[in-house]
């Protein structure tokens, strides 16, 4: 995960946009177990829709920053979280075992991890067999310009590079398909209008937070309606999960 700002790795819009927000859940929430391991919690949006329906939630991020925000905000005697370089998780093994997750989740991180196959083997290591893993990324390597630069993606992915980069890790692909293919063309002018910013500005210029916005309210609709027409085709994101073999 690349050390940044959180402020700096998406839009601050993001925290408000309530409509996206139960669309992705909507996308996930079922697959969901009853301990969870949440890779890079953001905003902690997801966090506490898991602990309100009573489950146990392990957060972990590379800044401390992040978790102490977290704290803060969410108090619940079932949260618990802990400072994670994916890149180098093999301190953290043991007391992620002993939480025996039954899930494990990152939604939009696995692109921010240079060695993503290894960062996925280190997750099938702390679950047991038929364990869970839940994958948000974005898409097509074609989509790619300065707003993943500036929130430090190393990649996008596509339905088969996806699933490939999990197998090799040791987890089985259960359902993977595009989701938001609404969102490609507001992806597309984001980044064309990111020019006019300087490289910190980027993803929280205002062009960019009043995108977010007119998406949140008027166009989430559209994606889950289109979802079912675009899966196998495109979309702004793969969405992935597995069991672990």
């Amino acid at each position: 995960m690349a050390d940044q700002d959180l402020r700096l790795t998406m839009s601050s819009a993001m925290s408000d946009a309530s409509n996206y927000h139960r669309y992705q859940w909507d996308l996930f929430g079922s697959l969901l177990g009853r301990r969870v391991v949440e890779i890079g919690p953001g905003f902690g949006q997801y966090t506490r829709r898991m602990l309100d329906s009573g489950r146990a939630v392990f957060a972990c991020d590379l800044d401390q920053r992040h978790l102490d925000d977290l704290h803060q905000n969410i108090e619940s005697d079932t949260l618990q979280s802990r400072q994670l370089d994916l890149q180098n998780p093999d301190s953290a093994l043991d007391v992620l075992r002993e939480f025996r997750p039954d899930t494990v989740i990152l939604l939009n991180v696995l692109e921010h991890i240079q060695g993503d196959q290894r960062a996925l083997e280190f997750l099938r290591s702390i679950v047991s067999d038929g364990g869970r893993l839940i994958l948000l990324v974005p898409s097509h390597q074609w989509l790619y310009n300065g707003l993943d630069q500036q929130a430090g993606h190393y990649r996008r992915y596509t339905r088969r590079t996806l699933r490939q980069v999990a197998e090799a890790a040791g987890w089985q692909p259960m359902g993977c398909r595009y989701v938001n293919a609404p969102g490609i063309p507001g992806w597309f002018i984001a980044g064309l209008l990111s020019r006019c910013f300087s490289p910190r500005e980027q993803l929280d210029a205002s062009s960019t937070n009043l995108l977010v916005r007119l998406y949140d309210r008027w166009f989430t609709g559209l994606s889950r309606a289109t979802d079912p027409l675009f899966g196998r085709l495109c979309g702004l994101s793969v969405f992935l999960h597995c069991e672990a073999n």
